[in-house]
């Protein structure tokens, strides 16, 4: 898809997606895109080199940050969350992801610093 300008990936484990799983896959990429432009007001450039969707349901993470410089986030969190059937609701959900994996940037431990970087 032309419209589409965040990296995907999907696990090995989890090939091939459902028709339901890469709808949530293209969702919150989508959802992303528009957050990182509209709230972060990040450039689609930057937006491109700092963030990552995915798709793996055997894992607990909803989102990881790797060394500061990417941010993966885990779309089987956007189905199980049914985040579809709520833009408002996955909007704010998503933002906040977005905000604590930043936040990791000054702090790698749920501490002050990291408490201050949230807030």
């Amino acid at each position: 898809r032309d419209d589409i300008w965040l990296p995907l990936y999907v696990s090995e484990s989890c090939r091939p997606l459902e028709d339901m799983e890469e709808r949530a896959l293209v969702s919150l990429a989508l959802l992303l895109q528009k957050l990182a432009v509209s709230v972060v007001q990040w450039d689609q450039k930057c937006a491109t080199h700092r963030f990552r969707v995915y798709w793996d349901k055997n894992t607990t993470k909803i989102a990881f940050n790797q060394g500061g410089d990417l941010i993966y986030f885990n779309a089987h969190w956007y189905c199980t969350l049914d985040h579809e059937s709520n833009e408002e609701e996955a909007c704010i959900f998503w933002f906040v992801v977005i905000a604590h994996e930043l936040a990791h940037n000054y702090s790698n431990d749920h501490d002050e610093s990291f408490a201050y970087a949230m807030g």
